[in-house]
């Protein structure tokens, strides 16, 4: 009977995997759509190839710089909390893009703040979650060998099935719903990291700095 026990307590616990990988999912699907979806509706608004050039490289700038704080954020703030916010406001900025058009107060100074908004905030968002992952297959004693394949896949799904779900979109609503859907995506993986993962027991605290230290400098694959 003792030893049926510990067998039991060291089965490895998925849920709270499978949660994160769905998250992730509905995230990256959203980061493809918006790299699709948001230059091309820059183009549709301005019909400027200069302007659409201009906003994807002043957003692709910032992007480049936050990434250096967002090791210490995680540290400062846990790598859940941050992702869910960092989600959370993306979904905000993306929506308020169709939102300030359909009201015509959209112009193009705006247009830009809320497309560098988006891709400031996704960078720690993005790294949040990676630092939650290797914490998850330490917490839960997941094969991870297993674990790296499944996000492997989910990840090149994400990649192939994100430009046929933006053309499928485009094709039946607009380019303006297809921002709705994008923001959709990130409200989806914020509300499930948010309140799956606390379900399942995963705390603040869960990702230590060792861990974090761990990605940062020589990965976990």
């Amino acid at each position: 009977m003792f030893m049926e026990t510990t067998v039991l307590q060291r089965k490895p616990l998925w849920q709270a995997f499978i949660s994160l990988s769905i998250a992730n999912l509905f995230s990256k699907l959203g980061n493809v759509v918006s790299e699709i979806a948001i230059p091309l509706f820059v183009y549709q608004m301005t019909e400027s190839s200069m302007v659409t050039a201009g906003v994807a490289i002043t957003a692709q700038l910032s992007n480049i710089i936050v990434g250096v704080f967002s090791g210490p954020l995680i540290d400062r703030f846990s790598a859940r909390k941050v992702s869910v916010i960092c989600d959370a406001i993306n979904a905000l900025a993306i929506l308020l893009i169709p939102l300030f058009y359909s009201l015509e107060i959209l112009d193009v100074t705006l247009l830009a703040g809320l497309v560098m908004l988006s891709k400031f905030i996704d960078v720690p968002g993005e790294t949040a979650k990676a630092v939650l992952l290797p914490a998850l297959i330490s917490r839960d004693s997941l094969p991870r060998e297993r674990v790296n394949g499944i996000t492997a896949g989910l990840d090149n799904i994400a990649d192939l099935a994100g430009p046929s779900l933006v053309g499928l979109l485009l094709a039946i609503t607009g380019t303006l719903y297809v921002l709705v859907v994008d923001a959709i995506s990130f409200l989806v993986s914020a509300l499930i990291i948010g309140l799956l993962l606390r379900k399942y027991g995963v705390k603040d605290n869960i990702a230590t700095e060792k861990t974090n230290r761990q990605i940062y400098g020589r990965g976990w694959h």
